[in-house]
C-alpha cells in the first residue's frame, strides 16, 4: 500500500487550511481529515489537542470563537470537546466532530453557517450529519459518499455566470452539487476541486489567472461548467488571489497572481497556467499573497508577502522564493485579511512539530498567536514562537473511506518501469505512441494478465487474442479498428496493442496526463 501525505486549504478573505493523508487501497480511498488539526482565520487561531478537545484565540468581533462571548482573547479558550477536525474563516468557524456531525458559529449575515439562518452564533451549533471534511469558505463541504455540499454566498459561484441572486432562501442552507470530490479549496475570487481520479477542476473569476487554465481575458466560470486545470493533484491550497497544487510526484505548481511573489517562481509575473516551484513537497497553506511548504524531510519553507512577519524568518521582507524556516514541522496554517489589503495586521501562521508543539508567527493584532500579549500593525514577531503542547498530530484518528475508482496501470510513455496495483515492475520494452492513429499501444502481455486474463500472438494470421476475465478479444494487425483505435503491432518481436481499445473491453477506462506523459488505466 502507497501512503500519500495530501494538504486541503479552505480560505475566503482569508487563509484556513489544513493537512490530509489519503491512502490508496484496490476499491476506495481513505481521507484521514484529522490532519486539519490547525487553522488560522482572520486574526484567530483553532487547535486541536491530543484529546480532541478544541481550542482558539484572537478576534472575536462576531462570536467566532464560539466560547459564547465577543471578547478578544490573548490565550486558548477551550470551545468543545470530540472534534475531529477545524475551518476557519472570516469573522466564522466550522468543525467536524467525531461523529460526523457538522457544527458552525460566528457571522453568519449572509447564510455562511448554514442553519437555515442570518442570526450570529456566538457558540456551536449544529448543521448536518455524515460529514468527512469542510472548507469554511462561505459552506462548503465533503460528505462521507464523497458528495460536495454548498451554502452562503459560495453557492451563487455554483448557481450563477457572477449575477446576483436574489432569493436568500437559495443558500441559507446546504445543497448537494456534485458527486466524488475528495477535497475542496475555495477563495475570494474563485474555488477549486479535487474529485477522486486525481483530477483537479476550477471555476471562478479568470482574473489575474486565478483558474491556471491559460485564459487572460477576466471573465466568469460557473461551477455548472468547471474547467478542468491538471492530473495526479493530491492537495490544493486556494490563497487570497493565487493558487497551489500538489501532484503525486512530489512537485508543486501554482499560478496566479504574483505582486509579492507569492508563486514563488522568483518573479512577480503573474501566471495564468501553473508553474513548477518546487520538488519534494508533502504539504502546502497558500494565504494571503504568501505561501507556506512542507517537505519531505520535514522542513518548512516560505515565501511571498512578508509585512507582518508572516513567513517567520526573522524579517518583513517580500521573499520571490522558497526560504527555509524550520524543520521536524507536520502541519501548517497560515491566515490573513483580503479586507485589510497588503501587510494587513491580521496576517499570520501557525505550525506544529513533531512532538506536539504548536508555534506561531506573524501578526499578533488581536492576539491570534496566543503567547498573551498583542502587537500593533507593523510589530509583528517575525519568529517561530512556542504557543502550546500537547496538540494532535495528522493522522491520529481513524480513516474515513471514500469510493472511487482503482489505478490499476500506470504507464509512462518512453520508459519500461510501470506500476500495477500501485506495485512497480519493468518491463522489457516501453510503451509508445503509434504515429499513425496516435494511441497509446502497449505490451500485450502485461495489458492482458493486469485484468487476470492470457495473451497470445498468433504470427501466422497476424492476430492478438486475449481470453479470460469474461473477455474473448482478437485484434488483426492488418484490420484497423473502428473510430481510429489502432491495430496491434509487432516491433521487433515484441506484441503491441491499443492500450485504450483493450482497456475498455475489460470495462476500464484510461487517462492521458500530458504533463507527465503518463497513462493510466482505471476500473
Amino acid at each position: 500500500m502507497r501512503t500519500k501525505v495530501l494538504f486541503s486549504f479552505v480560505g475566503l478573505v482569508i487563509v484556513f487550511s489544513s493537512i490530509v493523508m489519503a491512502y490508496e487501497t484496490n476499491n476506495y480511498k481513505k481521507v484521514d481529515e484529522a490532519r486539519m488539526t490547525i487553522s488560522s482565520g482572520h486574526a484567530s487561531s483553532f487547535v486541536i489537542k491530543s484529546d480532541n478537545s478544541l481550542w482558539g484565540w484572537g478576534d472575536n468581533s462576531f462570536g467566532q470563537l464560539g466560547d459564547g462571548t465577543v471578547i478578544e482573547r490573548h490565550i486558548p479558550v477551550k470551545i468543545m470537546d470530540d472534534v475531529s477536525m477545524v475551518s476557519a474563516g472570516i469573522y466564522y468557524t466550522m468543525a467536524v466532530r467525531t461523529d460526523g456531525s457538522l457544527w458552525a458559529w460566528g457571522r453568519n449575515v449572509s447564510g455562511q453557517l448554514g442553519d437555515g439562518t442570518t442570526i450570529e452564533r456566538h457558540v456551536p451549533v449544529k448543521i448536518m450529519e455524515d460529514v468527512l471534511t469542510v472548507s469554511a469558505r462561505a459552506g462548503m463541504a465533503i460528505r462521507t459518499d464523497g458528495s460536495l455540499w454548498v451554502w452562503g454566498y459560495n453557492l451563487r459561484q455554483w448557481l450563477e455566470d457572477g449575477s446576483e441572486v436574489d432569493d436568500d432562501a437559495l443558500y441559507l442552507s446546504p445543497i448537494k452539487i456534485m458527486e466524488d470530490v475528495l477535497s475542496v479549496s475555495a477563495g475570494v475570487f474563485h474555488t477549486m476541486i479535487i474529485k477522486t481520479d486525481g483530477s483537479l477542476w476550477a471555476w471562478g473569476s479568470t482574473r489575474w489567472g486565478l483558474l491556471g487554465d491559460g485564459t487572460v481575458t477576466e471573465q466568469h466560470t460557473s461551477a455548472v461548467n468547471p474547467v478542468r486545470i491538471m492530473y495526479d493533484v493530491v492537495a490544493v491550497s486556494v490563497g487570497d488571489t493565487h493558487t497551489a497544487a500538489l501532484r503525486a510526484d512530489g512537485s508543486l505548481w501554482a499560478w496566479g497572481r504574483n505582486d509579492w511573489g507569492q508563486l514563488g517562481d522568483g518573479t512577480t509575473t503573474v501566471r495564468h497556467t501553473p508553474v513548477r516551484i518546487i520538488d519534494d513537497v508533502i504539504a502546502v497553506s497558500a494565504g494571503l499573497d504568501c505561501t507556506m511548504a512542507i517537505r519531505t524531510d520535514g522542513s518548512l519553507w516560505s515565501w511571498g508577502e512578508n509585512a507582518s512577519g508572516q513567513l517567520g524568518d526573522g524579517t518583513t521582507a517580500n521573499r520571490h522564493i522558497p526560504t527555509r524556516i524550520m524543520d521536524d514541522v507536520v502541519a501548517v496554517s497560515t491566515g490573513g485579511s483580503f479586507a485589510a489589503g497588503p501587510g494587513s495586521a491580521t496576517a499570520h501562521t501557525i505550525a506544529v512539530r513533531v512532538d506536539g508543539s504548536l508555534w506561531a508567527w506573524g501578526s499578533n493584532s488581536s492576539g491570534q498567536l496566543g503567547n498573551g500579549t498583542t502587537t500593533e500593525r507593523g510589530q509583528g514577531i517575525t519568529r517561530p514562537i512556542k504557543v502550546l503542547a500537547n496538540v494532535m498530530l495528522p493522522g491520529d484518528r481513524t480513516p474515513q473511506l471514500i469510493p472511487t475508482t482503482q489505478t490499476q496501470l500506470r504507464f509512462v510513455i518512453g520508459q519500461t518501469q510501470f506500476t500495477h496495483n500501485n506495485t512497480p515492475h519493468t518491463a522489457d520494452v516501453a510503451p509508445f505512441i503509434d504515429p499513425v492513429y496516435n494511441r497509446t499501444m502497449v505490451p500485450l502481455r502485461i495489458i492482458a494478465e493486469a485484468f487476470g486474463a492470457e495473451a497470445r500472438w498468433n504470427s501466422a494470421t497476424r492476430t492478438a487474442h486475449i481470453t479470460g476475465a469474461g473477455v474473448n478479444l482478437s485484434l488483426n494487425a492488418d484490420t484497423p479498428l473502428p473510430g481510429g483505435m489502432g491495430i496491434p503491432m509487432n516491433v521487433n518481436g515484441n506484441i503491441f496493442v491499443p492500450l485504450a481499445h483493450v482497456a475498455q473491453q475489460f470495462g476500464a477506462t484510461t487517462r492521458w496526463d500530458r504533463d507527465t506523459r503518463a497513462v493510466y488505466v482505471m476500473q
